[in-house]
């Protein structure tokens, strides 16, 4: 592995952590303008911040799938989770993850996974990530925990949050307050990714641009829903180079030819196809529904210039 590529790995929380500033000043700028300053009964619901949910994979999966199958991912063993809570949390993380560099940086608590029932705190949100999962309709294998949980899937996991907390709710008025709460929320997206990964250039008729819009005809599915559900502050994060990640440079999958990065030039191209339409897709919803902020979050860019100039993201510097 080249030197660059190792420095890179080896400080892969630096580079968590300007991912998630970058998203927080995104945040700042596009979401974080309106006032949220209301007032609540309902105590899994924060009262005076702007909650946060969180649907996607395993950049952001908090212990999801670890607490649904539990004993069954690498993630429950070391050295996940041992560089920061000393101990698996279900992160596919030594230490923290994206999400929660992003949570620190708007002093919320990290978000606990949907399915926490014993002790979860949902003052700040839900985050119904699953490791493995896709944004089109999949199932997990076996013993495999991978995948447990698809896009689609956790929208419907939000659906039932959703009913139980206007439901436990005292009253039309009170009722009413919950609703706008959830209009008032934050929704972001990390998906996609699994889509490609899994299944990309693996038979000779992969045929890219199908392949993305079925990836991107689910992912409007989910976002019309939640909107639909009431949503109206989405931030949709974009698909990083898997052509210059570990797995996909470590596999024989491809067609062989590299970028001037060693990178694999086929897979730049799926992920540059898939994000120039997603980046389409948000334009068409935005002129759909003018009422809702329809934000895109650029990580491509960022991971693109860390695999080129590695060096800045020294986390020891």
């Amino acid at each position: 592995m080249p030197s660059g590529r190792r420095a890179l790995l080896s400080n892969f929380c630096a580079l968590q952590r300007v991912l998630a500033m970058s998203l927080l000043l995104c945040l700042l700028a596009t979401v974080l303008r309106a006032p949220f300053a209301l007032c609540f009964l309902v105590n899994d619901i924060s009262s005076s911040t702007p909650s946060f949910y969180a649907f996607g994979a395993s950049m952001i999966d908090n212990g999801e799938n670890k607490i649904a199958m539990p004993f069954r991912a690498l993630s429950e063993n070391v050295p996940y989770g041992s560089d920061f809570f000393s101990k698996s949390t279900g992160r596919w993380s030594n230490g923290r993850n994206l999400l929660d560099f992003m949570m620190e940086g708007i002093g919320y608590s990290y978000l606990d996974p949907y399915l926490k029932s014993i002790n979860g705190n949902f003052t700040n949100g839900v985050n119904f990530a699953s490791s493995g999962s896709t944004a089109r309709n999949s199932t997990a294998e076996g013993d495999d925990s991978a995948g447990l949980f698809c896009l689609l899937v956790q929208v419907d996991q939000f659906r039932e949050y959703q009913a139980s907390m206007i439901l436990n709710a005292k009253g039309l008025h009170e009722q009413m307050r919950v609703k706008k709460k959830f209009a008032d929320s934050i929704y972001f997206f990390e998906t996609g990714s699994n889509d490609y990964s899994f299944n990309a250039f693996r038979t000779d008729d992969y045929n890219p641009t199908l392949e993305v819009n079925t990836t991107l005809t689910y992912m409007k599915r989910a976002l019309e829903v939640l909107y639909g559900l009431g949503a109206r502050t989405f931030v949709v994060m974009n698909v990083t180079p898997l052509g210059c990640a570990p797995s996909v440079l470590n596999s024989d999958v491809g067609n062989g030819t590299y970028d001037a990065y060693g990178c694999k030039a086929d897979w730049q191209e799926l992920v540059e196809l898939h994000n120039q339409r997603l980046t389409s897709l948000l334009e068409h919803l935005r002129n759909e529904h003018a009422d809702a902020e329809w934000v895109l979050f650029d990580a491509h860019s960022i991971f693109l210039d860390a695999y080129h100039n590695p060096s800045k993201y020294d986390g020891d510097r």
